[in-house]
């Protein structure tokens, strides 16, 4: 045991740090993984917004889908004049 006044030895000094720097060690890698994960959502989301748009001109931009219209049975008839 450390006396008041005295320096402690080398390896109990150690064996007193270590418990902080694991703990500190531990916070460095949850924040690095949240980072990467926000990353990662934020690269995905990005992506799929680029596919909506993509898709979205391909198909004439916002309007009625196809399921959403009437189905002819027939196709109609000539106008008269």
């Amino acid at each position: 045991m450390a006396v008041p006044g005295h320096p402690q030895k080398p390896a109990v000094a150690a064996r007193v740090r270590q418990p902080a720097a694991q703990a500190e060690y531990r916070r460095a890698i949850a924040e690095f993984r949240a980072r990467r994960a926000a990353d990662q959502q934020a690269r995905l989301n990005a992506l799929l917004l680029e596919a909506i748009a993509a898709l979205a001109s391909l198909l004439g931009g916002p309007g009625p889908t196809p399921a959403r219209q009437p189905r002819l049975t027939s196709p109609p008839a000539p106008a008269r004049t």
